[in-house]
């Protein structure tokens, strides 16, 4: 009983590695390029802002996955 404990455990933390890894990776390139055109002077304030959202959306989920990491 106890192996089958330990078992279920690693498929769980296994299963939150790969959902965790699974979810980072598109989210990554839009923090990077949203970061990249956010300092740009080209867009004015509307573009700031969007940039900014566009920034912090991402941002959150990353946070969310981080806290489901550390459970």
């Amino acid at each position: 009983m106890y192996q089958k404990l330990k078992e279920s455990e690693k498929f769980e933390d296994d299963f939150i590695n790969i959902a965790a890894h699974k979810l980072r990776i598109p989210i990554q390139p839009i923090l990077g390029l949203a970061d990249i055109h956010r300092f740009k002077e080209t867009g004015g304030e509307r573009s700031r802002i969007l940039f900014h959202s566009l920034i912090l959306k991402p941002t959150s989920v990353t946070t969310v996955i981080s806290d489901i990491l550390v459970k």
